[in-house]
């Protein structure tokens, strides 16, 4: 014999509709997907401005460095001379010139 049950005539209502939110549940989602959005804004523009940090320091470590290249260049210059008794002859041409005070 064959269960029949009076509820086998109804259906129920698909599982998977999507809920009618109120406004305030609108608000708030809409809310915490702006807060996550601000808080991922937030640690990109903070891993940027270290970068940025970063970089300026080695700006300013590469801008002294260019800076006393000259002066390096001379006193080398000036210490091979030195070494050489005054023998230019090993020099290349481009380091005897006007711009050095040295007589070749």
């Amino acid at each position: 014999m064959q269960k029949s049950s009076i509820f086998s005539k109804f259906t129920c209502p698909d599982k998977k509709a999507e809920k009618i939110s109120s406004p305030n549940e609108q608000a708030i989602s809409s809310h915490l997907a702006n807060t996550k959005q601000y808080e991922e804004t937030k640690l990109q523009l903070e891993e940027a401005l270290k970068e940025n940090a970063e970089l300026r320091q080695e700006v300013l470590l590469l801008n002294e460095t260019m800076t006393a290249l000259p002066l390096r260049l001379e006193a080398d210059l000036v210490n091979f001379l030195r070494l050489s008794n005054g023998n230019c002859s090993q020099l290349p041409k481009q380091a005897i010139g006007k711009q050095t005070n040295f007589n070749c």
